[in-house]
């Protein structure tokens, strides 16, 4: 069961958080990053689509979360977001030419679980930004792997890794660091 402090976090990842021009400006990177390398891709799926900004800059693009804020403010832009778990997706295989996940990969209770089921949806590629590891003091972060770590989950579900980048931005006074994983399928 959720607690009161928790619905309350809920509330603000997708609408609060998600708005500050720092985070849009990231999101912005990490779709850049990704049409840089593969241009730009057919279908996306967007995992934790939150406010529908990552999802905007795809032409043919769906999102899921887990957050009812996210998919009434998703759906009021008119962009197509359903509520559905990461472990668990409603798609079927190879639905997407890609799978972007960008601050969600994290919160995976089970990592292996999470990129197995990005892979069987995804055609072609994999994309998997996640914050650097000192970021790990959050309580909804239950692993921040290593780039050996995500390198094995990968190729654990059949993708090679294609692109590692860094990136990052100033957000209030910290400077946020992240790590894109740009992964090819198998086929």
């Amino acid at each position: 069961m959720i607690d009161s402090k928790s619905k309350s976090w809920l509330k603000l990842v997708g609408s609060e958080v998600m708005n500050s021009k720092e985070a849009i400006f990231l999101i912005r990177i990490h779709v850049g990053l990704i049409n840089e390398k593969i241009g730009e891709p057919k279908s996306v799926l967007v995992i934790g689509c939150a406010d529908g900004t990552e999802m905007s800059l795809w032409d043919n693009s769906e999102g899921i979360d887990l957050n009812q804020t996210s998919l009434n403010i998703c759906e009021s832009k008119g962009l197509k977001a359903r509520m559905m778990d990461m472990h668990k997706m409603d798609f079927n295989d190879n639905s997407f030419e890609l799978v972007s996940s960008r601050d969600v990969f994290e919160h995976a209770i089970s990592p292996i679980e999470a990129i197995s089921e990005m892979s069987r949806v995804s055609s072609k590629y994999v994309a998997i930004t996640i914050p650097d590891s000192s970021w790990q003091w959050s309580d909804w972060h239950f692993i921040i792997p290593t780039m050996k770590q995500m390198i094995t989950l990968g190729e654990k579900v059949g993708l090679r890794l294609l692109s590692y980048r860094e990136y990052g931005a100033i957000q209030g006074s910290e400077y946020v660091k992240q790590y894109l994983y740009l992964f090819e399928k198998d086929n």
